[in-house]
């Protein structure tokens, strides 16, 4: 995280205050934006995410303490980070400062060299995790992959073992009549059944070769895009329907129906591999949750295109959420089946790639007994 791509929220009701350190940062090469009070740093907080917090104690209405525990009583906004900038220095007021979620607490007057010392530190320890969230998702990435590897394999053994047992035949049939062959006695009833027994032995060869084939290519256009960023364009529809299929050794032991309301022609400039990784993170999502003791189930995929961006719709039929779970849907490691399959990274990872790879937006809606629905936005 660059300085320059910081954003800090300076919160104080004294203007020359929040002057002092708008000087100071941004000279530092650090965004800064302004509020004088708890609720418009709440408010602002909500519209545009800062990636650290300056916030004063003693300001009108709510004061610095109270704001700082709404903020990091709700889900969005509990993992910025908040520093105190307060002239209360009795050690009760510190000890409450760290009570109510800060990371640091600066006593006033100001130290611009100590200030910047903080403000840096904090900022360096952002920029760790934010490498750790990439390297997150690259390990997310390569699990995910190694999973659809094994069930691929599993899945492409059937009809290898077909075929097998097609040539085999097919192998005996020719060594039996080239024995009667040679021995002078083969008569045409024996090579019409010889061709007979030819004729279905090459129809299930060609068939399982077919489905090998389909299976494995759309495995290897998810997989070579997984583990690329390469962006080119794609057909919506075609693109999904791959996905799918690299997906049927897992869906195929279900009841559950997908189906992908989007007609073929729908062309997007994208990074597939992020979409895919999404698709299948959202169908998991469903499948180990939505679905939870409900034997037929529903997914559906739709879109809309508005202006230049397209916003694509993915909703269940299933057992939807209640509002304090829903609120903490895109938190890492966030699940309700702790030990149970879920490790609470497939929406956070979700949400990295909607926004981080895709440019893209997303939200989340969903009620108990309603299903879910995940609306994304898109640039096309």
């Amino acid at each position: 995280m660059k300085s320059e791509q910081t954003h800090i929220l300076i919160v104080d009701d004294t203007q020359s205050n929040i002057e002092l350190l708008k000087a100071l940062l941004e000279e530092a090469g650090y965004h800064t934006s302004e509020a004088a009070t708890g609720i418009e740093a709440i408010e602002m907080v909500a519209k545009d995410r800062p990636d650290m917090i300056l916030l004063d104690v003693i300001m009108p209405g709510i004061d610095g303490f109270e704001t700082c525990r709404r903020l990091k009583a709700h889900a969005s906004s509990e993992a910025i980070p908040i520093i105190f900038v307060t002239s209360l220095s009795q050690q009760e007021h510190i000890q409450k400062g760290f009570e109510v979620g800060a990371i640091d607490y600066i006593l006033k007057p100001l130290q611009e060299l100590e200030v910047l010392a903080r403000v840096t530190n904090q900022v360096r320890a952002l920029e760790r995790q934010q490498l750790l969230k990439i390297n997150l998702l690259k390990t997310e990435k390569m699990a995910g992959l190694g999973r659809l590897v094994s069930s691929i394999a599993h899945e492409v053994s059937t009809p290898i073992g077909s075929l097998r047992m097609a040539v085999g035949s097919l192998n005996e049939g020719v060594k039996q009549t080239l024995d009667v062959l040679n021995s002078g006695a083969l008569k045409k009833a024996d090579l019409l059944r010889f061709l007979n027994l030819s004729s279905e032995a090459i129809d299930i060869a060609m068939s399982n070769v077919e489905s090998t084939n389909s299976i494995l290519n759309s495995f290897k256009e998810v997989a070579i895009d997984q583990c690329s960023n390469r962006v080119f364009e794609i057909d919506l529809r075609s693109y999904l329907e791959a996905v799918l299929l690299s997906l049927r050794p897992s869906l195929k032991r279900l009841d559950h129906t997908i189906k992908i309301k989007i007609p073929y022609g729908v062309l997007m400039t994208i990074q597939p591999g992020a979409l895919s990784q999404i698709i299948i993170n959202l169908i998991n999502n469903s499948i180990l949750h939505g679905f939870e003791g409900i034997d037929i189930g529903e997914i559906r995929m739709s879109h809309e295109i508005k202006g230049d961006r397209l916003h694509l719709a993915y909703s269940d039929n299933g057992n939807g959420m209640e509002p304090h779970h829903l609120q903490r849907i895109f938190d890492e490691h966030y699940t309700t089946k702790a030990g149970e399959g879920g490790n609470g990274l497939g929406m956070s990872i979700v949400k990295q790639l909607v926004e981080s790879e895709l440019s893209g937006k997303i939200t989340v809606n969903s009620a108990v007994n309603r299903g879910i629905k995940v609306e994304i936005s898109l640039p096309l």
